[in-house]
């Protein structure tokens, strides 16, 4: 199990990963001799408070992908009226090694925020997590 140690933030536990198409997209794009896009850089805040990943708009348009459904959003800002929110098939890479090959993730916006994303409960589930606030950095096994 790859582990990866990082300091904490002012922004809190971020992880800079890489967005990119799917496994399968990826797998169908070079059987066919296409070009795979080049993975974008994202910073995720780590949220065990998120049900789900969500990243931001702007770096799902940089790739080659079309929305798979919209999904009801609920926070604690729509005052528990649903926003709906596009869902879209990506893989997330970190290093050493693809941390997810396949997942689908919500579409949101985090403009004048210092993230482009969170890394919810869907990914973390497959992790172990260590917040060490004292020692001022967290621990991902992933």
């Amino acid at each position: 199990m790859p582990t990866i140690t990082l300091p904490l933030t002012p922004d809190g536990p971020v992880l800079k990963l890489g967005v990119a198409v799917d496994l399968p997209l990826s797998q169908a794009l070079r059987s066919q001799n296409r070009p795979v896009p080049n993975p974008v850089a994202a910073t995720l805040l780590i949220d065990t408070g998120a049900s789900h990943t969500n990243i931001d708009s702007r770096i799902l348009s940089q790739l080659p992908l079309q929305p798979r459904n919209q999904v009801e959003v609920h926070t604690p800002s729509t005052n528990g009226v649903p926003v709906y929110c596009n869902q879209y098939s990506v893989a997330l890479i970190g290093l050493p090694l693809i941390l997810v090959p396949a997942i689908l993730v919500t579409g949101a916006s985090f403009q004048g925020q210092n993230i482009d994303g969170l890394l919810g409960r869907d990914v973390l589930g497959g992790c172990v997590l260590t917040y060490n606030g004292p020692g001022k950095h967290f621990i991902l096994s992933y």
